[in-house]
């Protein structure tokens, strides 16, 4: 597998964000946003085939996307969230 790192948000943008939680795609985890939270989106391939687009803080995985238009899409829309806990798009009960 490689990864490719792609998006990494600035600590301004951070400390700008309204979100201060987190809710994961999964909807396993609820991870914390403040002045040390890392943001990035990095893509994924295997093989040469390309596998998607993952959104990550240090604390793990926040979810994984088909493109990286919909990992940019989302990273957008969590940093542009008026709401205090942002609850990650794409969730697919299994």
């Amino acid at each position: 597998m490689c990864f490719k790192l792609k998006k990494l948000v600035s600590k301004e943008e951070i400390n700008k964000m309204q979100a201060r939680h987190i809710v994961t795609q999964d909807r396993d985890e609820i991870y914390p946003v403040d002045e040390m939270t890392f943001i990035y989106t990095m893509s994924v391939t295997h093989k040469g085939q390309y596998m998607g687009c993952n959104l990550f803080t240090l604390e793990g995985l926040i979810g994984t996307f088909d493109t990286e238009e919909l990992a940019d899409k989302e990273l957008y829309n969590l940093q542009n969230s008026v709401d205090e806990i942002y609850i990650t798009s794409g969730y697919c009960p299994g």
